[in-house]
């Protein structure tokens, strides 16, 4: 005799890892790019994303360590660097989809 508790996840099982396989960001729609925009100077862009939303501290620490990754990998600002701005700016921490899924941007100059 067929057991009907399991019918039903047999059918919603697979919708619900469909779903939130949709939450996440495709690799192509974040961006983690950094270039030399004058002699001393550059722009780092990130993604905001649900994942790493863009008011959190955790979350903006983890991008300035990716930033400092990036600049030692590309021989960058071997003294250090300091970030002279962030657009959009550092806001309270909190939900709404002003977090989610869109680009940081961060100017900054080498020491």
């Amino acid at each position: 005799m067929p057991d009907r508790h399991r019918f039903p996840w047999i059918i919603v099982g697979p919708l619900l890892v469909a779903g939130l396989a949709a939450c996440i960001p495709r690799a192509d729609s974040v961006v983690d790019d950094l270039v030399q925009t004058a002699p001393g100077e550059f722009r780092y862009t990130a993604t905001a994303s649900m994942l790493h939303p863009a008011n959190s501290p955790q979350e903006e620490h983890y991008r300035q360590r990716r930033l400092g990754d990036l600049m030692a990998a590309q021989k960058m600002c071997p003294q250090g660097f300091v970030v002279l701005s962030r657009t959009p700016p550092m806001g309270p921490a909190g939900a709404g989809s002003e977090q989610y899924m869109r680009a940081l941007v961060y100017d900054g100059r080498c020491k």
